[in-house]
């Protein structure tokens, strides 16, 4: 990634501090990164490394550019200028905007076909078809919900299959189990009785 910053305008900011009270992310995020200074110094390593990672993105995308940080500073810096240029730079050579978000852009500046597509808008709301729109949505979220829910009762159901086949061999392998035993009581009775000399049925 190639940013349009030449390294004098970098090398600007002496890193005082003064822009940290005045920047608005700063005091919600308390984030080094989050402030001008910190911004600043990421410009630096992406121009030094010539690539950018998400936590770069993050933070530039977090900037609302209101420049409060220019007249605190100083050194007389014009971060307003580098954040302008990063954001392009992100704009132009990445992905980081999706693309429906662009092709709204896009129609901002296009004021005639940001009047038409309002006034189809306001058309389709008197008409009624964003609500039915809306409507259809729901129908659907609930058909999903209730696909899941069918999946999880055939999946349910599945289980109680596998137990209930489970029991049956459990009781199956009981019942084998009590025949062998009878069979070997029934046996040792009558060898018993033979030894004896007597019959098991007298």
């Amino acid at each position: 990634m190639r940013l349009e910053i030449d390294d004098d305008t970098l090398a600007s900011c002496v890193g005082c501090g003064m822009c940290l009270p005045h920047c608005p992310t700063y005091r919600v995020t308390g984030e080094e990164s989050a402030s001008p200074r910190g911004r600043i110094a990421m410009m630096r390593d992406v121009t030094e490394l010539g690539t950018a990672d998400d936590a770069f993105v993050e933070f530039m995308d977090a900037c609302i550019q209101c420049r409060g940080c220019e007249t605190a500073c100083p050194a007389g810096v014009n971060y307003g200028e580098m954040m302008e240029a990063t954001r392009e730079a992100l704009a132009t050579q990445t992905s980081y905007q999706p693309t429906i978000r662009r092709a709204a852009y896009r129609i901002l500046g296009m004021p005639r076909l940001l009047s038409a597509s309002s006034r189809l808008l306001a058309l389709a709301q008197r008409m009624g078809v964003l609500r039915l729109a809306g409507s259809a949505a729901a129908v659907l979220r609930r058909m999903g919900s209730a696909a899941a829910v069918l999946r999880r009762m055939g999946s349910a159901a599945a289980v109680l299959r596998r137990m209930d086949s489970a029991a049956r061999r459990g009781r199956s392998r009981e019942l084998s189990r009590r025949c062998r035993r009878f069979r070997c009581v029934s046996g040792r009775s009558k060898r018993a009785a033979t030894m004896c000399g007597s019959s098991p049925d007298a």
